[in-house]
């Protein structure tokens, strides 16, 4: 299972240990939260591809530590200075029964989407 996501948190710097996910950032920052709960999930932040200003926004989460993230090479995926187009792949051995089925979801939830939600439950607006 791997999580794309635009967290924009400038100050954490992350890495791996052999249990999940680190980050390196002030006391209080939102990232050490971020960090906790994928850490509990035993999750690794994969994504060592930085933006156009050396920062990364874009982090990838992900149970598998060998998943590869990498730059996308397409050139119609335009790129800005805060993000940048990434791909991934996973090398999956099809000789083990358990990895011969490859499941992919696709979940986005759009911001006007979450508003309306919230708007429905009586939460004031974003």
């Amino acid at each position: 299972m791997f999580v794309f996501g635009d967290y924009n948190l400038p100050n954490a710097a992350w890495d791996n240990d052999e249990y999940g996910v680190l980050v390196h950032c002030p006391d209080g920052d939102p990232a050490v939260d971020v960090a906790q709960a994928f850490d509990y999930l035993k999750f690794f932040q994969n994504n060592n591809v930085p933006n156009n200003r050396n920062v990364f926004l874009d982090l990838v989460f992900s149970n598998v530590r060998e998943l590869n993230v990498i730059k996308v090479g397409d050139p119609l995926v335009d790129k800005s200075l805060h993000h940048v187009g990434n791909e991934c792949s996973i090398a999956l051995n099809l000789n083990d029964t358990k990895t011969t089925k490859l499941i992919y979801e696709d979940f986005f939830m759009i911001w006007k989407n979450i508003e309306h939600l919230l708007f429905l439950n009586g939460s004031p607006q974003i």
